[in-house]
């Protein structure tokens, strides 16, 4: 059934709603200091908070990022262009005819200030001129909101769940096919910098695409998504290796279009001959490009049952080594910001039970693409989302607190050691006792998982470990490499088998 026409009409001023609860504190730090003055839009934040106090202290620490000012909002407060509204803790917000109307909410709500309501009234009131955003966050809210924002004509904008830290909330607004475009931060900035009608025709570019499934091919993509031949594919792919020095081909072509499309997108170019064209004109756009493609997504002890199965297997093996045995080395492919490099720092710190002479005993090596990642690495700083599967006492002995961030012990860090490395060119000098191999082999393709695992078993001593994610699995080639791990199976840890060449 079609919304009600809106009482009061914004015809100056797009306004635009957020969403947001667990991890949206990332999110809006990273969305917010790209956000750039443009003189008719003005932003109104449903963050989930428990109290006061939140809402003061993560609007201060917003503050330093955002390129706008934040304020939080009043009772009916008029709204202006180029501002960002946070409702505060214990309200719910909704726009009226009159501005920002702050209200007790509802019984029913679970979480509150509720994007529902938020986004409902944005519908009712603004029509075609609103654009409702949903960040990173758990549960459901925003969901109906959404549905009634797209009934009124207006826009609905969806965070990318690979870069959200709690991806509930974008997922749920994506299965409901209410999102007119899945990006990732930096491209949701570009299109709120579009003017409104612009913004909405260039997101609706992606409704079908973000809305269901991505096309699976180059040549399944002409439904308007991407205008593509092979032949420009397979450019793309050549001039792109060329820039940057990495290979994207042995990457699933589907992880590749959907990112190229958002880009495309972003840009407001139809086809991918014009992006050519385009990165001629710029050539640093290849290695925008390519940090885009990387996917760095991690937390710590990702898989709490694998990572329990793993503790097992490492403490038997423990128990059992001389204390002058070498260092236990370990390697990480693909570690993008080292949270599973130190969570299998942690692991072992808890085995010795003696930080002060842990790095005499174990070597852990993360390599990755991603360089802006990897000095996150390097830093060891961490927000609380990224920790939230550590136990409290893990959590007191191995981190220290650094404002709202949480920086890795010492210790950990003088054991861990990281660098650039395309894990399909080559791997580093081993041998290696564990290498821990996870969330990486599903954006390859078939041949490239087969290599890569041929190099990890190459440079993994005779009884070594090989550790990989529960959404991944071995084929027939590599079982013969590699044996399962008895009792530790169902979690695929894997253990090289002794006499098996490479």
């Amino acid at each position: 059934m079609p919304a009600p026409p809106p009482t009061h009409r914004w015809p100056a001023l797009h306004v635009v709603g957020l969403v947001a609860s667990a991890g949206g504190i990332e999110a809006m730090l990273q969305l917010f200091a790209q956000l750039q003055p443009n003189g008719r839009c003005a932003y109104i934040v449903a963050q989930h908070m428990g109290n006061r106090a939140h809402t003061e202290l993560m609007t201060r620490v917003l503050r330093r990022a955002s390129a706008l000012p934040i304020v939080t909002a009043q009772p009916l407060q008029p709204l202006r262009a180029d501002t960002i509204y946070f409702i505060p803790a214990g309200h719910d917000g909704a726009v009226t005819a009159h501005g920002l109307q702050l209200l007790p909410p509802a019984p029913e709500h679970v979480s509150t200030p509720s994007g529902n309501v938020l986004f409902a009234s944005l519908a009712a009131q603004c029509g075609p001129h609103c654009t409702g955003v949903v960040l990173a966050g758990t549960g459901i809210d925003g969901v109906e909101g959404a549905r009634a924002i797209r009934r009124a004509g207006g826009t609905v904008l969806v965070q990318d769940p690979a870069s959200a830290t709690f991806n509930g909330m974008p997922h749920a607004t994506i299965e409901a096919r209410l999102a007119h475009a899945v990006v990732p931060l930096d491209v949701l900035a570009e299109l709120l910098h579009q003017p409104p009608g612009a913004a909405t025709t260039r997101a609706a570019t992606l409704d079908s695409g973000t809305a269901s499934s991505p096309p699976t091919s180059v040549q399944s993509s002409a439904d308007g998504l991407l205008h593509c031949t092979p032949q420009d594919w397979q450019r793309w792919l050549v001039q792109l290796h060329q820039a940057t020095g990495v290979d994207f081909a042995g990457y699933k072509p589907e992880t590749l279009q959907r990112r190229l499309q958002q880009r495309l997108a972003a840009l407001g170019l139809a086809e991918l001959g014009a992006y050519l064209a385009y990165c001629q004109r710029q050539p640093g756009e290849w290695q925008h490009m390519q940090q885009r493609l990387l996917v760095s997504y991690s937390f710590f002890w990702r898989d709490r049952d694998a990572f329990a199965a793993l503790q097992g297997v490492l403490t038997s093996v423990w128990r059992q080594r001389p204390p002058d045995a070498p260092p236990l080395r370990l390697w990480v492919p693909a570690c993008a910001s080292g949270e599973e490099a130190y969570s299998l720092a942690l692991l072992l710190a808890e085995l010795w039970q003696d930080t002060d002479t842990l790095a005499q005993r174990v070597q852990i090596l993360g390599s990755d693409l991603n360089t802006a990642a990897l000095h996150q690495a390097q830093v060891g700083r961490y927000a609380a989302s990224a920790l939230r599967e550590l136990a409290p006492g893990w959590l007191q002995r191995y981190f220290t607190p650094r404002g709202l961030l949480h920086e890795v012990h010492p210790a950990l860090r003088a054991c861990c050691s990281f660098e650039v490395r395309d894990v399909l060119a080559s791997a580093p000098a081993g041998p290696f006792d564990l290498v821990s191999c996870r969330n990486l082999l599903i954006y390859l393709q078939p041949a490239q998982q087969t290599q890569l695992l041929q190099s990890i078993h190459s440079v993994l001593r005779p009884g070594g470990w090989l550790f990989i994610s529960t959404v991944e699995s071995l084929d027939s080639d590599s079982l013969q490499r590699f044996q399962p791990v008895p009792g530790a199976a169902q979690h695929h840890l894997y253990q090289r088998r002794h006499g098996a060449s490479a």
